[in-house]
């Protein structure tokens, strides 16, 4: 039994990253992809859609796990502008992996 919750917690940090990869992946289909119709950083963090975007697919990802999601939004609004956001996710698109920074900030908010 102790063995299985063992499993079972070193599995949400993953499950996690599967779902914050997802999101990031879709960005580009809420205007993050950096297109002409890219909406802007608002004050509050991220555009609407954005955010929306993301809490909507990390939290249909992780199994539902959306205090998890929202805790790795802000963590994300907090440490990165729009622009640097919309080049993880080209960094994601192109090498398949999480950079170690968003990796920790998952880890932190499983």
């Amino acid at each position: 039994m102790l063995y299985q919750r063992s499993v079972k917690s070193r599995r949400r940090p993953q499950s996690l990253a599967v779902g914050l990869m997802t999101a990031c992946l879709l960005l580009s289909s809420c205007g993050g992809g950096g297109g002409a119709g890219v909406a802007q950083q608002t004050s509050s963090g991220f555009p609407a859609a954005v955010r929306d975007n993301f809490l909507n697919t990390c939290a249909a990802s992780s199994g539902g796990k959306a205090s998890a999601c929202v805790c790795a939004l802000n963590e994300l609004e907090a440490a990165y502008s729009l622009a640097e956001f919309t080049e993880l996710e080209r960094r994601i698109e192109t090498t398949g992996s999480l950079d170690p920074a968003i990796a920790e900030i998952l880890r932190r908010c499983s």
